[in-house]
C-alpha cells in the first residue's frame, strides 16, 4: 500500500506532491468504517437510519421519565427506612 509513496520519495528529485496525494487517499480510506466504500456516505446514512428505525432503538431520542428508583423518591424511601 505504501510502496508507491516510497517510490515517489525515492525519486531524484522526490515527487513530494504525488506522495502527499497518495497519503491523503490512504488516510481517507483508513478513516472509513468497516465495509464502507469511498463516496457511499448516502448508503451509510440510510443504513444508520434503518437501524434507528428498529423497535429496539426507536425511542433513543426520547427523554426517559423518572423511575421509582431514581431521584427524590429513592432518597425519601431511604430516609424513611433508615
Amino acid at each position: 500500500m505504501l510502496g508507491p509513496v516510497a517510490s515517489d520519495l525515492s525519486r531524484r528529485p522526490p515527487d513530494v506532491a504525488d506522495a502527499v496525494t497518495r497519503l491523503r487517499a490512504v488516510g481517507a480510506v483508513l478513516a472509513l468504517p468497516r465495509n464502507a466504500a469511498p463516496g457511499d456516505a448516502g448508503a451509510a446514512r440510510r443504513r444508520l437510519e434503518g437501524v434507528y428505525a428498529e423497535p429496539a432503538f426507536a425511542h433513543l431520542d426520547r427523554i426517559p421519565s423518572p423511575s421509582v428508583l431514581s431521584g427524590s423518591s429513592t432518597r425519601s424511601a431511604a430516609s424513611s427506612v433508615g
